[in-house]
């Protein structure tokens, strides 16, 4: 039996919460692009919700990462740091078994270098700029609840990491 060789092709940028989202762009064809809402599911170790790993390396699967390039979370709280800290192992499990290198983003770094006047917005602005500039350049963001009226601004977080990123690994911007 011959085994298919793929060869990654897709940035992924990555908003590792549970309303995070996973945005990719295609190194080959800067057209082929998508967001996605970070898949989850109830936790089967603690209350609450979980990152749905499986899920996950289904889009993996579909869109073969080139390079991840993962939010890094910051919690406040002992109990959330242990769940954002177990989501992230998940999603760096992931990375390490379809061989795509990672790497891990503080947000004050790539907020830095894309919203204009990043510290003089609020938490607030920073997320409608996401939205905004996420759409600008031809990514479709959900709404963060199915029958909502208000924007995903984790999917949007997940666009502007991938685009700070395009624009480094690549010579041009998405």
């Amino acid at each position: 039996m011959m085994k298919m060789i793929v060869t990654p092709e897709y940035l992924w940028g990555v908003d590792p919460g549970l309303e995070g989202g996973l945005a990719f762009v295609s190194l080959n064809d800067a057209d082929k692009r998508g967001v996605y809402k970070m898949p989850i599911k109830p936790s089967r170790i603690a209350a609450g919700n979980e990152v749905d790993t499986a899920a996950v390396w289904q889009l993996f699967l579909k869109h073969h990462p080139h390079t991840v390039f993962i939010e890094k979370q910051q919690t406040v709280h002992a109990r959330g740091a242990i769940k954002n800290g177990m989501n992230m192992g998940r999603l760096v499990a992931l990375c390490e078994l379809s061989n795509a290198p990672f790497d891990l983003v503080a947000p004050v770094t790539w907020e830095s270098r894309m919203i204009p006047d990043w510290k003089e917005k609020s938490r607030k602005e920073k997320k409608e700029w996401a939205i905004e500039y996420a759409q600008s350049i031809g990514f479709n963001i959900p709404t963060l609840k199915p029958t909502g009226q208000k924007l995903h601004d984790g999917c949007a977080d997940a666009v502007c990491i991938l685009a700070w990123m395009y624009s480094i690994v690549t010579p041009g911007k998405l």
